[in-house]
């Protein structure tokens, strides 16, 4: 693709590489042909998670819980990996403790899924924990901060948050929409803004903790 075209603007979509000697290849040769190289984590450009980072980003603690069951754990975690970086600005992440179990079928013809689950802690000592489990029904994302809860339900299209201050709870209907993000990021690029995306640069240490 880079030798017979002209690449100023690349997105990928996760995971960019099997290898981490792919990475280093390819990432010498996006920065020899300075190529702008974005992972495909869409969540930064939905409005949901870009006004809960403007609260999330202040706190002094944060405990981010990804739950469900079947919901994919093994393909899926780097989305909620970039998610937990972009929310809290926590760059750097290390494996805590690794509790997964079975391997299973997934949904996909001749992939395997796993559950069990998997913590992490960044050097802020924020943490983050994925749980695949048969407790639970639909996935949803529970942020827990020194004096809020946040409860996300991405299928339901719902947030409620709690204070522990005043113990207010507070019901917000969500409009989570991926169609169309093609779109936008055409447009931010056209209009040379800034595309929010995890660049590979940024996304490679931590997907290398898988």
């Amino acid at each position: 693709l880079i030798e017979i075209n002209s690449v100023e603007n690349l997105i990928i979509e996760k995971i960019p590489f099997n290898s981490l000697k792919d990475y280093e290849v390819i990432l010498k040769l996006i920065n020899n042909s300075k190529i702008n190289c974005y992972i495909n984590y869409p969540r930064r450009l939905l409005e949901i998670y870009i006004l809960l980072k403007k609260d999330i980003i202040k706190k002094k603690y944060v405990k981010f819980k990804v739950c469900g069951y079947k919901w994919g754990l093994a393909s899926n975690i780097f989305h909620f990996l970039d998610l937990f970086v972009f929310l809290t600005g926590n760059k750097k992440l290390f494996l805590k403790n690794n509790f997964l179990n079975k391997i299973y079928k997934s949904k996909r013809k001749n992939f395997y899924e796993i559950n069990g689950g998997l913590e992490f802690i960044s050097q802020e000592n924020n943490l983050l924990e994925c749980i695949d489990d048969k407790i639970y029904e639909n996935p949803f994302i529970l942020i827990e901060t020194n004096d809020m809860i946040y409860f996300v339900d991405e299928i339901n299209n719902k947030l409620i948050k709690y204070s522990y201050s005043n113990n207010k709870i507070q019901k917000m209907n969500l409009n989570i929409l991926y169609k169309g993000l093609t779109n936008l990021y055409l447009d931010k690029i056209i209009l040379n803004e800034d595309l929010t995306l995890s660049t590979l640069h940024e996304s490679k240490d931590n997907e290398k903790l898988l």
